[in-house]
């Protein structure tokens, strides 16, 4: 087993632990170490695992160490890799898939993603660096998600859809087949998007407009 520790102590970081304790349970791949955040507390956040270190902490680990980034916001998801990329020697960001998501072999994952159980995800789907599939998503054939995208639970999304980088695709939300949204878009809750997104702005309701930039 290759030791593994969760970067953050809040929800997503619990969903990542929850991955790997199931998939455990069919390969013993992962010794969990526990969670790694800024706010060190004799408080376990999830029964079983406590807080081990901070950031410090981590960098001067003295051997190789697999890394899930636990953080569910596109920005702070990108803050903290890129710190641990540019000042780690020993840190490998391993993709991560529940043994509860249908993923098709010929789907493309890049490092650092993370696949909640439920969701499914079709022939030639790409998946950049550190994009997040949370719970009960649907991705169709030949889509692209760019890195550091985080798609909530419960969206769908169709075939030839090409989401920007650093995009929040909001819980329950569906995109139409072919749209493209541009970088940084976030999508609102349950919004349905019918026609392409410029990116860098909210896009809300049913159809989808723009909220702000």
């Amino acid at each position: 087993m290759e030791d593994i520790v969760i970067l953050g102590a809040g929800g997503f970081a619990k969903e990542a632990l929850w991955i790997l304790e199931r998939n455990n349970e069919s390969r013993k791949d992962w010794n969990i170490l526990g969670f790694v955040d800024q706010m060190k507390t004799e408080q376990e956040p999830v029964k079983g695992y406590g807080v081990i270190g901070d950031d410090e902490w981590l960098l001067r680990y003295p051997h190789p160490i697999n890394v899930v980034c636990g953080f569910g916001s596109p920005a702070l998801r990108r803050k903290v890799v890129q710190k641990y990329k540019d000042e780690a020697y020993n840190v490998t960001f391993p993709t991560l898939i529940s043994n509860g998501a249908n993923v098709s072999r010929h789907a493309l994952l890049q490092e650092g993603c993370v696949i909640c159980s439920g969701t499914m995800a079709a022939p030639n789907v790409k998946l950049g660096s550190f994009v997040i599939l949370n719970l009960n998503c649907t991705v169709g054939h030949d889509t692209v998600i760019q890195e550091f995208s985080v798609v909530n639970p419960g969206a769908n999304i169709s075939g030839n859809v090409v989401i920007g980088n650093d995009s929040e695709i909001g819980t329950g939300s569906c995109i139409i087949q072919g749209k493209r949204l541009g970088p940084g878009t976030i999508v609102g809750a349950g919004s349905v998007i019918i026609r392409d997104v410029p990116g860098h702005c909210t896009v809300v309701g049913n159809p989808g407009r723009i909220l702000e930039k």
